[in-house]
């Protein structure tokens, strides 16, 4: 767990490249650093979490990705010990935190480059943290 402040320091900058740049095409760095760490590591949502509702304070004014995480928090042990740990349910649950911005009609280019690099922070932060 001592990766784990990389994981806020590389959200904090996300947040900064998408505020400093608004008209490039980029993803929700954010969102995408924060939920690849909540996907290899549920019990990490706990570092996850305020650094969220950060995130969605200042970029939605409300918090909508704190259900994400406190439910992945839960939701994602209980499925790993009934059906074994896999990608399909983290995969459904990595989408699961594209919604929020989905609904506020942000555009297909935006989800599509947050699903992508979330399933990159995912891979990347389980191999660093070992976990699944």
């Amino acid at each position: 767990m001592r990766r784990l402040p990389a994981a806020l320091l590389a959200s904090l900058a996300g947040v900064a490249a998408l505020l400093a740049w608004p008209d490039v095409p980029q993803p929700d760095w954010a969102l995408a650093i924060l939920g690849g760490l909540v996907l290899a590591r549920p019990a990490a949502w706990g570092w996850a979490a305020p650094a969220l509702l950060v995130h969605d304070l200042a970029f939605w004014g409300a918090p909508w990705h704190l259900w994400w995480a406190a439910g992945g928090a839960v939701l994602l042990p209980w499925l790993d010990a009934r059906i074994g740990p896999g990608v399909p349910q983290r995969a459904a649950w990595g989408l699961a935190a594209l919604v929020p911005a989905a609904g506020a009609g942000w555009p297909m280019l935006f989800l599509l480059l947050t699903a992508l690099a979330m399933t990159a922070a995912w891979r990347a932060w389980g191999e660093a943290l070992g976990a699944a």
